[in-house]
Order: structure tokens, then sequence, then C-alpha cells
């Protein structure tokens, strides 16, 4: 059950979950403080259930952020993005329990912040990627 494969020996969630921080940790090496903020009373500081890393590729032109939320009962987060260019190609991929690997989805920016909506309730990653050209 909490293994990386399934029976079958076929990948399953938790692989697809190590293969994004897999990802990220390749790729962009450069990390980048990142800080949560602005999370209901009962939830912080006792329980985080939102965490996120994020990290700049060699050249400071490329970047990856994941968003993780275990179980929190918020729809969508909004997430500001310092310095971030107007130019950035952005992709955004959401990975939750109805899904067997991340999927690509519509990116959202409002009032200058990255949308990342749930699907569905419960829990749901996020991996979002930056180019400038």
């Amino acid at each position: 059950y909490w293994g990386l494969f399934d029976r079958f020996h076929n990948v399953n969630r938790n692989y697809r979950s190590m293969e994004m921080i897999g990802t990220l940790v390749a790729r962009y090496p450069r990390r980048v403080r990142t800080v949560v903020s602005g999370l209901p009373a009962p939830v912080a500081p006792d329980f985080k259930s939102v965490w996120m890393i994020a990290g700049l590729d060699e050249s400071g032109r490329g970047g990856c952020l994941l968003v993780s939320d275990f179980r929190c009962d918020e729809k969508q987060w909004k997430i500001e993005l310092a310095s971030l260019s107007a130019d950035a190609k952005v992709e955004v991929r959401r990975f939750d329990q109805n899904t067997p690997e991340p999927v690509v989805v519509a990116t959202e920016i409002e009032n200058g912040k990255l949308v990342l909506r749930k699907a569905i309730p419960g829990s749901c990653i996020w991996m979002v990627t930056f180019a400038v050209e």
C-alpha cells in the first residue's frame, strides 16, 4: 500500500509523487525560499497541511515550484511569485487521488498571483514550471 509499485509491478501514485520531487531536485538545483502564510487558525502552526519547495535551474531562467496540500479544506490557493518575468512561460500540472499521473491544467493568473485550484476535495499536489525565453 505504501510502496512505489502495485501488486502487478506498475508504478503507483507514491511513485509519481517521488518522480515529481526527483525532477525538481535534479533539474532545478538552486533552492528558492518559499513561505506559506494565511492558513486558517486551526491549521497553523500546529498542523501544516500545505508545503512548498522551489528551485531554479543553473541558468536562472527556468524554475519549478511544488505545492503539496495534504487534506486541507481550502479549494484553491493563490501563490505570489516574486520576481517572475511577465514573459515567462508557465505550465501547471495537478495530481490528486483521482488521477494516475500528473495532468496539465490551465494556468490561471489573477491580480498577479498564480491560482491553483483543486478538481476534488482532499489532498493535491501541483508542479509549476517556469521558463524565460
